[in-house]
Order: C-alpha cells, then sequence, then structure tokens
C-alpha cells in the first residue's frame, strides 16, 4: 500500500511538472503559457488586393494617414469622403478615418465589395 501511495504522489509531481514546463516553453515562445491551441489563427489575406491597397493609399495619400483634401474633405489614407467612410464597417463602428488599421480595413472590405471603381487611381488604371 505504502507503494502505490509513493507512486501516486510520484506521479503526481512529475505531471505537475512536465505542465509546468510545457507552459514555461509556450511563454518563451511569445505566448502566455496558456494552451496555445486557443490562439485565435491569423486572416488569411489576399496579396493581390493588399498590393492593390498598397497602391490605392500611395496614389491617394502618398501613404500619410494625416492627409485631408482641403476641397472634397477627403481624409486619411485611402482619401475617403466623410459620406463613404460612414458607410463602411468601420465608419459604422465609429472608427477614425486617420486611424490607418481602420482606414485599410475599410478599404480592403470595399475592395470585396465590388467598390473599387470608387478611386480615381482604380478608375484611370493605376491600382
Amino acid at each position: 500500500m505504502a507503494r502505490f501511495v509513493v507512486g501516486v504522489a510520484f506521479g503526481i509531481v512529475i505531471t505537475t511538472l512536465a505542465g509546468a514546463a510545457l507552459g514555461s516553453h509556450a511563454a518563451d515562445a511569445g505566448g502566455s503559457g496558456e494552451d496555445v491551441a486557443e490562439a485565435a489563427p491569423e486572416p488569411v489575406l489576399n496579396p493581390a488586393i493588399e498590393k492593390r491597397l498598397d497602391c490605392i493609399a500611395y496614389y491617394e495619400s502618398k501613404n500619410y494617414a494625416g492627409a485631408v483634401n482641403r476641397s472634397s474633405g477627403a481624409s486619411g489614407l485611402f482619401q475617403f469622403l466623410p459620406s463613404t467612410w460612414i458607410t463602411t464597417p468601420q465608419g459604422k463602428a465609429g472608427l477614425s478615418v486617420f486611424d490607418p488599421v481602420a482606414a485599410r480595413n475599410a478599404a480592403r472590405w470595399m475592395l470585396e465589395q465590388g467598390r473599387a471603381r470608387e478611386w480615381v487611381p482604380v478608375v484611370r488604371g493605376l491600382c
């Protein structure tokens, strides 16, 4: 009976140490040490769309997130008109047109919705 108790105790200690070691390896890899399988997968981006977004941002604002067209009111990386910005999920959520991540996500959403021709560089065949 004593051997059984010692064996069970030894098994618990080994299991605990092994679990701690695995957690420390996950933490060393940049994780929190929690179950790595719970991490959300990164979205898969379409390289062609990303290249087109880069092109549009260059022609519209020279990649300057704070750009403002004083005559039209177009703003941000992709020079969204206020009336266009509020039609995007990011605009509806109240995000700033000057937030480069929100603007790129909104522009990506517009391309996915077939709204590419709302940008002059696309209409002119530049992007």
